[in-house]
């Protein structure tokens, strides 16, 4: 899995510049899109894009490593800018890259006069399954949308206000069902930063787990939006759950159709053992039978007795 945020930093407007044309360009705005989340990408259509009195250019782009990749980078062109509308075109083969956040910098220039408008600054967050997590909250994906942006203002604003918490922000998806036994849970991916460095899991984890924090304001938050676990976020583990996720009467009936294929087996290896045992008994006394038989002395036949008539006992004397 390969999850990209797309997240638009800051917008800094030259003050000196005044009646300059308006920027279509929205600020503090977060783009998450990949395999991870289903999120929809909007895309500008104008057919007078060639009117635009503001050109977009991408001036520079720098990688900063995330915690469990200590990896830089020479190959930056990952990235381009649309010139009418200044939207951020990635290049797929950024999935091979390292784990990391990229900041793009991009100039906004008024046409007419080649005039520099403001200095946009992009943060694009490559991110690998290992990094992410998810929340587990028992209530239901629809519900759960409707309260996610509160979570995740209430979550930052927490993480803001404790100092132990230095610098930590979270990057929280799209809700979805959660595929587990519980039919009323949802869940959420979402991933970790220090400042613009992306966490792992166990860094992550020690932050945001109620567990590990006690009585807390992250623990009492956790409590008001009914959160229930945070478990690594993984599209892989979750379709193969969810595949094998069958009913009670179907796993019923299987374990009553194996009983009855293992009797039908037994039955048949005891009959052959039935068989087979009969027969070496057969052997057995058939070969008893010929030895007794070959044991026992012959009798002499008796001697055979003859009998002389009248005629015979005449011519003798």
């Amino acid at each position: 899995m390969i999850a990209f945020t797309m997240e638009v930093i800051s917008l800094k407007m030259a003050a000196t510049l005044k009646g300059l044309p308006k920027i279509n360009f929205n600020n503090n705005t977060i783009i998450t899109f990949g395999e991870e989340i289903n999120t929809p990408i909007p895309i500008t259509i104008d057919i007078n894009n060639e009117l635009s009195p503001i050109e977009y250019h991408l001036n520079s782009v720098t990688f900063i490593p995330s915690e469990s990749s200590s990896a830089s980078t020479e190959k930056l062109d990952y990235f381009a800018v649309d010139p009418s509308y200044g939207d951020v075109r990635i290049d797929p083969a950024l999935a091979d890259h390292p784990e990391g956040v990229f900041s793009l910098h991009i100039d906004a220039t008024q046409k007419s006069t080649r005039t520099s408008v403001a200095d946009l600054i992009t943060s694009v967050h490559n991110v690998k399954s290992s990094s992410m997590l998810k929340f587990i909250f028992n209530q239901e994906a629809n519900h759960l949308s409707l309260n996610l942006d509160d979570f995740k203002t209430r979550l930052n604003s927490a993480l803001n206000t404790d100092s132990s918490f230095a610098q930590i922000s979270v990057v929280i998806g799209m809700p979805r069902s959660h595929s587990d036994s519980f039919k009323n849970r949802s869940s959420v991916c979402f991933h970790a930063l220090r400042g613009d460095v992306i966490l792992s899991q166990e860094s992550a984890i020690s932050v945001l787990s109620a567990t590990l924090n006690g009585d807390s304001t992250i623990s009492r938050l956790y409590q008001a939006f009914k959160v229930a676990n945070i478990e690594p976020c993984s599209e892989l583990e979750r379709t193969l759950s969810s595949g094998i996720v069958v009913s009670r009467v179907t796993l019923f009936w299987i374990g009553v159709s194996l009983l009855g294929l293992l009797i039908l087996i037994s039955f048949c290896l005891y009959s052959c053992f039935i068989v087979r045992y009969k027969d070496c008994l057969d052997e057995k006394k058939a070969a008893m039978n010929g030895s007794e038989e070959h044991s026992l002395p012959r009798k002499k036949p008796c001697p055979s007795v003859q009998f002389y008539g009248i005629q015979h006992l005449a011519i003798t004397e």
